[in-house]
Formats: structure tokens, C-alpha cells, sequence
């Protein structure tokens, strides 16, 4: 991938400005368009340099994967890295070594790559006369493949020789004076079909499948780039509020979310760890248990200063950067038009970014809200627990766990956005009560899939269980009972407490932002009028 990446890269990019460079000067039909003879001609030409182009950027990651795979094959001893193989080939000629076989990698490649363009170009012509297309963009993927493979298939047998000499001349650099000697000796030593065709039965089954997806991808991705700057959106923008409004507006949604469901945020996070029962729950029990650990521990709000601490700012960032990376997935993944993939990709970068931020505030609420009943915390606040956290075991240990809680609430945001997001939209929702009921099915829907997710963090922001790895985590978990019983432990509790607090979240935060918006539209109404 380090090499394919950037070489796929630049061969499409270079053919395209060679093309655009050479369709200046070949000769044209009266309607413009190039003459059927000399397109051929032109998309090899075009393709050939680009392969060129691009070979000789990227031949020394080419070079260097050749010699891996040599060593590894004949027993050596395996380089441990690029940068130890790198050192390894410029150790006796410098620099230059790393360009040793570049001469017979540009005679291999340049007849492949243009081959595969041309053959590719000229197949897409023909469907579209075929089929009485108007230009080759309406062509269907599934044609495309199959012209992309036989183009792959073509270039392949027809180029396979110099291949051949391409890879022996880089892991035996001096043993050939030129790729005519090199074809010679080959085909004098081992013969065609052993020598110069050696191993072409695999390549016909990678060559067509990589060519075809490469071709087929690289144009689909084209027209979308094409059809976005083309099209204008016809979409009237909603109201958008400001950074500093929104703010406001995620910081009192998330309050007020947390606030009603506090109480059964502690409950929740005892369960996780299997620190009251280990009997299964039913959602029927819940009152009772809710009523039972009232009982034994009245004041369920003990960490409520803290978790206020940690959600007011997490929720207030959380929306704000919903809005701004909205419009920057939008522009990633080439639309106008916001869809639930483009949610889903703003909502989880949203939340994964807020949870870094504040992940140290999480963690403290995690340990407060375990302390043993009527213990008060012995600190004179809370940033001497986090001072005396980092201190003890260093600043890193503030974010112990950050990356599965991201992983967990980037899947779980991204998953509530987007639902939350189509279906407010599909059924119209423009009251709290049908704001609230669509909010809480997207939280059902995002806790499913990052329940599991969720008791591994608690357990590792927990002092006293410690895993080095996610993996010992998981391990040392699923180790005790079924993997069922262990990441869905408790799972309808989890079900009711993350709907109702997502559906308070996203109704009041609308609200907020309707009450904001209206304000702002009647200050400038009387502003105008009263004027």
C-alpha cells in the first residue's frame, strides 16, 4: 500500500494533464472530438508516460518491496523495516542504487500502462456506440469491469516478458547488460514457458481483478468530482446558528440530559463491573433495583458535580463541531446534499474530538462515582484528584482508555446523528415530543453496536483493573463467562439510559436552537421596522 497508493495516484493524474495536453495537437473531427485512429494512438502515448511518471517517483519503494520479498524467499535474514532496507541498499553506492533497474522497470512499464489505457479507453467508446450512449459517464459499473478486466488481461499477456526482466534485473543488479541480453539469456536458460511466461497464470487472475477496480474506482470517483462542482445545490440552508450559540445550546441540551438520567448513569456504570449482582436484568426489574440501591445509597447524584463538570463542555463541543464538520464531510465525500453518511462522519469526528478534550473529567467521574457508601472524596477538589493522578502515574494516565472510549463514542454519535438526522427529516419532526421519540430510537440503535465498547473503557478508567492491551482486556473478561454475558451485561439498562438521554440531548438542543433562531429573527424584525 505504501507504494501502490502514491503510484496509483500519480499515473491517473499525469495521464489525465497528457491527455488534456495532447488532444490540443492530434487531429479532429468537424465536431471537435479526436479522429478514431489517432485516439488509440493518443491514450497509449498518454498512458505510457504515465506509467513512466509515475514509476520513476515511486521506484524505490518498488525497489525495496523486491528486495523483502528476495529476502524473505531465499532464507536471509528479514530486513526489519524500509528504513534498515534503505540503509542496506545505498551502503555501497549511495543514492544511486536506489535507481539500479529503472531503465528496464520504464521498458516494462510504459508498454503495460499503455496498453491498459489504451484498451481501456477504446472498449469504453465502443459500448457507448454500441449501446447509444451519449457520452461514456452513463456507462454502467458493471461494464466498466469487464472493460477494465480485459484491458488488464490484454496488457498483461501482451507485456509479461519485460516483467519478467523488470524483477530480475532489480534483485540481481550486474548479471544482465540490457534487457535484450536479459530476454536472450532467460529464454536460452529456462525457455518461454518457464522462463519469460513464468508465473503468468497467477497474474491473469490479480492482473484483470486489480486493473478493473482500479480503472472502474478511479472513474467513478471522477464523475462525483465533476457532478459536484457542476451542480449548483437547490437546497435552502436551514437556519444556522453561530459557534458561540451553539455552544450554549449543546452545553444546556447535554446538562439537561444528564441531569434526568444521572441516577441511572451511576447504576449503569456499577453494573458494567459487576459490582452489585451478577444476576441477569430484566427491564420489568428496574424499578425495583432503581428503588433497592436508592435505599442502600440515597444520595445517587454524589457524582453530580463532576459529571456536570464533564458534560456541559463535552455536549456544548460536541454539537458545535457537528455543525462545522457537517459541511466539511459533505465536501470530503463530494455531495451537496447532507446524507447519513456524511452525518454519520461529522457526528463521530464531533464526539471523538469532544471526548478527547474532556476525557481526564470522564475518568474522575467514573472513580467518584464508585466511592464506598457515605464516603466523602478526601481532596480539596477536583483537579488535586487529576494533579495527584498524573503525578502518580504521569500525565498519559489521564487519557487511560481514551482511544476505545473514542472508538465507542464516535461509532455512537455517528450512528445517533445520522438517524437522528434522517429521521427527524423522513417524518417531519418539528415538536419536542417528536424530537424526543426520534432521538431515543437513535440511541437505541448506536448502543447496540457500542455496548460492548463501553464496558471495556469503564473497566480499564478503573484503578484497580489494569490491562496493558484492548485485547488482555477483552481476554481477561470474556475469560469468566460468555462473551454474551459479559460485553452485553446488563444491556436493557443500558438501552433505557442511553435512549432517554439522547432523546432529551437532540430535543432540547433543537429547541434551543429554534428559540434561538426566532429571537434572533424578531430582534432584527423590530430592528428594521421600528426604524
Amino acid at each position: 500500500m505504501l507504494r501502490i497508493v502514491p503510484y496509483a495516484a500519480i499515473t491517473y493524474s499525469s495521464f489525465d494533464v497528457y491527455l488534456n495536453a495532447l488532444k490540443k495537437i492530434s487531429p479532429k473531427n468537424p465536431d471537435g472530438t479526436m479522429e478514431e485512429k489517432s485516439a488509440v494512438t493518443v491514450r497509449f502515448i498518454c498512458g505510457s508516460l504515465a506509467g513512466a511518471t509515475s514509476t520513476t517517483f515511486t521506484y524505490p519503494l518498488d525497489l525495496m518491496r523486491a528486495r523483502f520479498a528476495a529476502h524473505s524467499s531465499s532464507g536471509k535474514t528479514r530486513f526489519p523495516s524500509y528504513r534498515a532496507a534503505f540503509r542496506d541498499a545505498t551502503k555501497k553506492d549511495g543514492l544511486r542504487s536506489l535507481y539500479f533497474g529503472l531503465f528496464p522497470t520504464l521498458v516494462g512499464i510504459m508498454p503495460y500502462a499503455g496498453c491498459s489505457f489504451a484498451c481501456f479507453g477504446t472498449m469504453k467508446q465502443y459500448i457507448v456506440k454500441y449501446y447509444g450512449l451519449k457520452s461514456d459517464r452513463d456507462i454502467p459499473t458493471w461494464q466498466r469491469l469487464i472493460a477494465g478486466a480485459l484491458s488488464g488481461l490484454i496488457a498483461q499477456s501482451a507485456t509479461y516478458p519485460f516483467d519478467i526482466v523488470r524483477r530480475r534485473m532489480q534483485v540481481t543488479p550486474g548479471r544482465y547488460r540490457g534487457v535484450v541480453h536479459a530476454l536472450t539469456v532467460i529464454h536460452r536458460e529456462e525457455g518461454l514457458r518457464q522462463g519469460l511466461y513464468k508465473g503468468l497464470a497467477m497474474n491473469w487472475i490479480k492482473g484483470p481483478i486489480a486493473t478493473s477496480t482500479s480503472f472502474t474506482v478511479n472513474d467513478l470517483l471522477k464523475r462525483r468530482t465533476r457532478d459536484y462542482y457542476q451542480a449548483a445545490s437547490t437546497r435552502t440552508k436551514e437556519p444556522v446558528v453561530t459557534v458561540p450559540e451553539a455552544l450554549v445550546c449543546g452545553g444546556i441540551a447535554a446538562g439537561t440530559a444528564k441531569l434526568w438520567t444521572l441516577p441511572f448513569d451511576k447504576l449503569r456504570i456499577t453494573y458494567q463491573l459487576g459490582l452489585v449482582s451478577d444476576k441477569s436484568i430484566h427491564l420489568k426489574q428496574l424499578p425495583d433495583l432503581f428503588l433497592k440501591e436508592f435505599r442502600r445509597n440515597p444520595n445517587m447524584w454524589s457524582s453530580g458535580q463532576v459529571a456536570m463538570l464533564r458534560v456541559i463542555p463535552y455536549g456544548a463541543l460536541t454539537y458545535s463541531f457537528y455543525d462545522m464538520f457537517k459541511e466539511a464531510s459533505q465536501r470530503l465525500l463530494y455531495t451537496h446534499e447532507p446524507t447519513m453518511a456524511t452525518n454519520f462522519l461529522a457526528g463521530a469526528s464531533a464526539a471523538a474530538f469532544g471526548t478527547f478534550l474532556v476525557y481526564p473529567l470522564e475518568l474522575l467521574r467514573a472513580r467518584v462515582a464508585l466511592l464506598p457508601q457515605g464516603a466523602s472524596p478526601k481532596f480539596q477538589s477536583y483537579y488535586w484528584v487529576l494533579r495527584a493522578i498524573a503525578k502518580r502515574s504521569g500525565l498519559g494516565s489521564l487519557w487511560k482508555g481514551c482511544y476505545i472510549s473514542m472508538l465507542g463514542v464516535g461509532v455512537l454519535a455517528g450512528t445517533g446523528f445520522a438517524t437522528y438526522e434522517y429521521l427527524k427529516e423522513r417524518f417531519e419532526c418539528h415538536t419536542f415530543l417528536s424530537r424526543f421519540g426520534v432521538g431515543m430510537l437513535s440511541g437505541l440503535m448506536g448502543q447496540v453496536v457500542t455496548y460492548p465498547l463501553s464496558v471495556v473503557k469503564r473497566n480499564r478508567q478503573i484503578e484497580q483493573m489494569t490491562y496493558k492491551k484492548l485485547s488482555s482486556a477483552n481476554a481477561n473478561l470474556s475469560g469468566f463467562r460468555s462473551a454474551y454475558a459479559v460485553f452485553y451485561r446488563r444491556m436493557p439498562f443500558s438501552f433505557t439510559l442511553s435512549s432517554l438521554t439522547f432523546g432529551i440531548s437532540f430535543a432540547v438542543n433543537d429547541n434551543c436552537r429554534d428559540v434561538v433562531v426566532a429571537a434572533r429573527q424578531d430582534m432584527l424584525h423590530d430592528f428594521i421596522f421600528s426604524s
